[in-house]
């Protein structure tokens, strides 16, 4: 008959004694009259084992064979001894064999031990009386564990691994320890060596060799063609697109200028250039009123008739005399903010809802002063509706007196129409407030101006905020140069709270502004992503698909001749 002790435990981390029908030594002091139980044949699982492996425990199962003429063995004991013979441990487990007088009993030792070496499993049984079988020893020894690795998974060999790990004391197959690759993470497919950050990417071939998540999947598009579209000469698209479904099923386009103007047409992809002027510019001349040169920045809708709009204003300080110690064009006199504007026709025409400078949304904290510019709060991104019921904007701040002039800012707000209820990312939480500078009375005007949102990683991007319902993420695109210096054109990242941003990406080297080698060769600004099948009436949410739109400046004598263009956009998910 075969049996089975429970599980006892023997820890090998200090010397003890527990007694089981006897003390802490291998002789009984007592013997009852009677014939003892007898065992033979000791077997235990396992010789040697490796120190801490698997859970920290050592499972050694021992196994006698007896033989019992009263059929009251009740009690298996097991001494641990160590190398000199030393008793370190006496434990004991009861035995339930229904009165068999013969069999098998067996059980299991689990040692856990920050000991190493040889040690001996001395096994008696006892019964009823205290009657003790023979002794069996057995040996075992614990040695230490091979140092273990991590070694980072590279399948293609291409010196990037897909960041997934083994720990091992031995090489695995196809894998790499850190100082072996280039990086320990990022191979988007690593079945295929010339997929990996940094590689060399092919546009348009449905393959995400950089793996950073995006490819120009197409040709460029010439949405707008100032040579033959434009409506007067300074009709130009001189800020990102922004898109709205209207009341009545139409899509209206917006690139604004001083005088704004849209193109309308059944979807996105049929849109036309409308002549009509919707929104004009008032030029004031005080920098107080923020209600000079106005541009339509951004724009929002619910319900295709009311139609939100945040102002980009620029107070043109050489405009106007005794502003500015020159006159003309400098951005020595350029200060800016941000302004509500409002249409409840459907688009057909945008005003201030209250009287300037109450349409103030945000500006900087201090007044304009002569020469001391560029200062202010500029273009607005897309407005974005967030989960939370919140409209999100980034924005770009500017005070060239500083250090580091120019960073994006996150705002929010409840309420779409009070251009009070906006409020600045501060570090910790939504609590930062714009102020009028010239109103508004503060005892530190460096309170009220925001906070920059992951510089390292975005810069100063704002051109475009969108939520990209295919990968579950938000989008921001804008015009930047590379995190190393070498690169310029329109860049992406992505977020998860809109905070924190990753390192942002090209998507489309192109010549800047403040970039361009040649004074004859085009440049390029004004990047935004649209999608045509977008969910969203306002076109906040993009997919696996979308557009980037933006502006070339043919650099024609009087620098008007401006275009919008528009290059197919695929998205990967990794």
């Amino acid at each position: 008959m075969k049996t089975s002790a429970n599980i006892f435990l023997v820890s090998l981390l200090a010397v003890s004694s527990t007694g089981c029908g006897g003390g802490g030594d291998s002789d009984f002091p007592y013997q009852a009259p009677g014939t003892s139980p007898s065992i033979s044949n000791l077997e235990i699982s396992q010789t040697s084992a490796v120190h801490n492996a698997g859970d920290g425990r050592i499972d050694i199962e021992i196994s006698v064979d007896f033989i019992d003429q009263e059929g009251d063995v009740n009690h298996m004991s097991v001494n641990v001894l160590d190398g000199s013979g030393a008793i370190l441990y006496v434990v004991g487990s009861s035995l339930s064999l229904g009165g068999s007088t013969s069999g098998t009993a067996s059980g299991t030792v689990q040692i856990v031990t920050d000991t190493l070496g040889d040690f001996t499993l001395r096994v008696w049984l006892v019964d009823e009386t205290v009657r003790a079988s023979n002794k069996l020893d057995a040996q075992f020894s614990i040695t230490a564990s091979a140092a273990q690795s991590t070694w980072y998974k590279d399948a293609d060999r291409d010196g990037y691994s897909d960041g997934v790990t083994v720990l091992a004391a031995e090489r695995p197959a196809g894998h790499y320890l850190d100082d072996e690759l280039t990086a320990t993470k990022g191979d988007c497919d690593d079945s295929d060596n010339s997929v990996h950050p940094g590689g060399t990417e092919i546009d348009a071939d449905g393959v995400d060799q950089d793996c950073n998540g995006f490819e120009i999947s197409g040709p460029p598009e010439l949405v707008f063609d100032w040579s033959s579209d434009r409506c007067e000469d300074l009709d130009i698209p001189d800020l990102p697109a922004r898109a709205f479904r209207d009341k009545d099923g139409q899509v209206q386009l917006i690139s604004s200028h001083a005088n704004t103007r849209r193109f309308v047409g059944p979807d996105l992809d049929n849109v036309v250039r409308d002549c009509t002027i919707v929104m004009t510019s008032h030029f004031d001349p005080n920098p107080s009123m923020f209600n000079d040169v106005e541009w339509i920045g951004a724009i929002y809708t619910e319900d295709g008739n009311t139609i939100y709009a945040i102002v980009h204003n620029e107070f043109e300080g050489w405009t106007h005399p005794g502003y500015c110690s020159r006159s003309y064009w400098t951005a020595d006199c350029w200060y800016n903010g941000l302004t509500l504007a409002v249409s409840t026709d459907g688009g057909l025409s945008y005003g201030h809802p209250v009287s300037p400078p109450d349409h103030l949304i945000a500006a900087s904290s201090i007044q304009y002063e002569i020469d001391r510019g560029p200062d202010g709060i500029f273009h607005p991104s897309s407005i974005l509706r967030g989960p939370d019921g919140y409209y999100y904007a980034m924005v770009h701040r500017v005070r060239q007196t500083d250090a580091n002039p120019w960073h994006a800012c996150l705002m929010r707000t409840p309420d779409l129409a009070n251009p009070d209820a906006w409020r600045f990312w501060d570090g910790a939480g939504y609590e930062g407030e714009f102020i009028n500078p010239y109103t508004d009375a503060v005892s530190n005007p460096d309170n009220h101006d925001c906070s920059p949102i992951d510089r390292d990683a975005i810069w100063d991007m704002t051109q475009s905020l969108t939520y990209n319902e295919y990968l579950g993420r938000y989008v921001l695109t804008g015009s930047a140069t590379s995190i190393d210096g070498t690169t310029h054109g329109f860049f992406v990242s992505f977020s998860e709270d809109m905070i924190d941003w990753t390192p942002r990406e090209l998507l489309l080297e192109r010549a800047l502004p403040w970039t361009v080698q040649n004074a004859n060769e085009p440049h390029y600004l004004y990047p935004s992503l649209l999608d045509p099948e977008s969910t969203a009436r306002s076109f906040d949410k993009v997919a696996e698909t979308a557009y980037l739109y933006y502006t070339r400046n043919n650099r024609a004598p009087g620098d008007l001749d401006r275009d919008m263009l528009r290059a197919p956009v695929t998205f990967f998910r990794h």
